[in-house]
């Protein structure tokens, strides 16, 4: 009978770590998005550059990045983050197709 209780106890134990591990993966911290950076805008004009990645179902490319250690020339696509970014105001920011943003703080997902 003890050894049916350990079992048991030991059984949802496991379940409960294993789903909490995975709900910090998965949610982004509050204020946060988390995105799917997709690769690398190597066109050269003047409002070109940058990251392509997708958010909530939309296409957005990053003309900035925050200074980081995470997203670099290394880094191999696709990648998630979890993000923070913005509309600056300028001409090369805005909508479209894809939307021009401002990536203002960067982390790993599994962080």
């Amino acid at each position: 009978m003890k050894t049916i209780f350990k079992i048991t106890v030991g059984a949802i134990l496991f379940v409960f770590m294993i789903s909490v591990s995975c709900n910090k993966q998965n949610n982004p911290p509050e204020g946060w998005v988390r995105a799917t950076f997709t690769g690398v805008d190597y066109s050269m004009c003047v409002c070109c550059g940058g990251y392509y990645f997708t958010a909530n179902d939309t296409n957005y490319r990053a003309l900035e990045v925050v200074k980081n250690s995470i997203l670099d020339n290394h880094t191999r696509f696709p990648k998630d983050y979890f993000i923070k970014f913005e509309i600056p105001s300028g001409t090369c920011y805005g909508g479209g197709d894809i939307h021009v943003v401002k990536v203002t703080a960067i982390k790993n997902v599994n962080k």
